[in-house]
């Protein structure tokens, strides 16, 4: 069985500029879209409206370059997907919204997101990725079907308080690159570091766990997934007993493909495995860069019953 998936995955060294991200007030709420697991945000640059992809994956705000011909600069800007290289250019934006969200006069990259535009069937105006995030405390409630992005103060605390009560598992996470990265055990695996990537919409491993894959596996059937521009044919897609995420989540029949990191590393970005959109499905999430703090508050009544929450009982 075949099933097509959309992995938004990739890299590249950020712009340095003097003005960034803003809020015109203390947050802003926008209502989000659904596309299989991808979320889709409103917004738009220079009066070109449309839907951004929230994506943890990419390193910063990534543009269709379809809607913007005649707008290149002339510089180019070399990012990597899984498995290929991508020569992208360069536009000057003169003014970014997204709610109350604004920047303007900035570089941002050009890049060919047909392939993608292919597999959800719908028009995408572009990549949300780090560089716009990491400014913010963004809260995604997913099954509300919103979105906050909260101002920060000078120590990195949001402006104001979300939930009322504790949230119910709080991770620490590090970066890798643009990359938050938390620990997950797999069967005889423990202490491996996932990457969060609210843009794949699969969970994937480096090839180089290919062998323990196929052995430690339950089922191997086989996918194609569509990269920003390219779409890997056949991959294997591997269905293991059990991944335990921190000491929060007990996940059964975990379910991963593979791919080839070799660029991370080439960049200095170590880690072991992806941990796709699912992660975005869990119940309320903020995510918080400067705090390096991710923190959920359950939905038992919409979780999947392979996803037990641990410490509940």
């Amino acid at each position: 069985m075949k099933t097509p998936i959309t992995l938004l995955c990739y890299f590249a060294f950020l712009f340095t500029a003097l003005a960034n991200y803003q809020i015109d007030g203390l947050a802003t709420q926008l209502s989000i879209q659904t596309c299989g697991k991808i979320i889709l945000i409103p917004g738009e640059v220079d009066g070109v409206a449309g839907y951004f992809i929230l994506d943890t994956g990419a390193p910063e705000l990534i543009l269709n370059k379809r809607f913007f011909e005649g707008r290149e600069k002339g510089h180019h800007k070399t990012m990597e997907d899984i498995d290929e290289v991508m020569h992208c250019q360069i536009m000057q934006v003169g003014h970014f919204l997204m709610g109350n969200v604004y920047r303007d006069d900035f570089p941002a990259v050009l890049a060919d997101l047909e392939a993608t535009e292919v597999a959800l069937g719908r028009e995408i105006l572009g990549l949300l990725g780090y560089d716009v995030l990491k400014h913010f405390e963004v809260r995604i409630d997913y099954y509300a079907g919103n979105i906050t992005f909260c101002n920060l103060d000078n120590t990195g605390q949001p402006m104001f308080r979300w939930q009322a009560k504790q949230a119910d598992h709080e991770f620490q996470f590090r970066m890798e690159g643009h990359l938050p990265v938390i620990q997950g055990h797999l069967p005889d695996k423990r202490n491996l570091d996932f990457a969060v990537d609210s843009g794949a919409t699969v969970n994937i491993m480096d090839q180089t766990y290919k062998s323990y894959l196929r052995k430690n596996s339950l089922k191997v059937r086989s996918i194609d997934f569509q990269c920003v521009r390219s779409t890997v044919k056949d991959a294997p897609y591997y269905t293991l007993p059990e991944m335990r995420l921190e000491n929060a989540y007990n996940v059964q029949f975990w379910r991963t493909s593979i791919g080839n990191f070799a660029g991370f590393r080439a960049n200095k970005m170590y880690f072991h495995a992806i941990l796709g959109a699912n992660f975005f499905q869990l119940g309320k999430i903020t995510i918080n860069y400067h705090l390096q703090k991710i923190e959920i508050w359950d939905n038992p009544g919409r979780l999947n019953r392979r996803y037990h929450c641990l410490g509940h009982g």
